[in-house]
């Protein structure tokens, strides 16, 4: 019977001993083939690229919500072409073709912001450039949070910039950050496409 209790006991020591030395190869091992082979870092969220929700186009039009998503989506997935038409082609076929003048982003954007519950419209302004040339150039001002902001192109990209508390505000920021001398200003109602007969107003 004692022989019989000493094997046990002896048995039972490996038993617990063996546990032991697994508990302390978790311990001391794991930590170090972790260290040897981390995890990837996240991606940076500049490389993350904004792409267009998926769906028909009404949904998607109710997926960009909000002015910043929309610039990000528009910059990502269309193509803006030189200069200027007075009529733009519609939210529809803007989104078949992905490209535009800045005429058409302007009908697009409105179109969407308005749909999205913001007040927005169309801005047009005729100008004098450097050269002495005299051109019409057209942005997108909205209300967002009642602050008066502008979409405007800056680098061939869409950028948000402030709309100033009344017209002449936005036609001293726009004279002074392109140098030009603003004439003439008009504005259209959010999403028009045509913009051949502005109501002319003097700067």
């Amino acid at each position: 019977m004692i022989k019989s209790f000493k094997k046990n006991r002896e048995f039972w020591f490996l038993i617990i001993m063996l546990i032991l030395g697994l508990v302390l190869i978790s311990f001391v091992f794991i930590p170090i083939i972790q260290k040897k082979a981390p995890l990837p870092p996240p991606l940076s969220p500049t490389k993350v690229k904004q792409f267009l929700p998926s769906g028909d186009f009404e949904e998607i039009v109710s997926q960009l919500d909000t002015p910043q998503k929309l610039i990000d989506s528009l910059n990502e997935n269309f193509i803006l072409e030189e200069g200027e038409n007075d009529f733009s082609l519609s939210p529809e076929e803007f989104f078949t073709i992905k490209k535009g003048k800045r005429n058409d982003f302007a009908t697009f954007l409105t179109f969407v912001l308005t749909k999205n519950g913001y007040f927005s419209s169309i801005f047009r302004y005729k100008f004098i450039d450097q050269n002495q040339k005299e051109r019409i150039q057209t942005l997108v001002i909205f209300r967002d949070k009642n602050e008066p902001k502008a979409i405007d192109f800056e680098d061939s990209k869409l950028k948000i910039f402030p709309g100033g508390n009344s017209p002449i505000e936005l036609c001293e920021f726009l004279e002074k950050k392109h140098q030009i001398q603003i004439k003439e200003i008009a504005a259209f109602n959010s999403g028009s496409t045509d913009l051949s007969r502005p109501a002319w107003l003097p700067r």
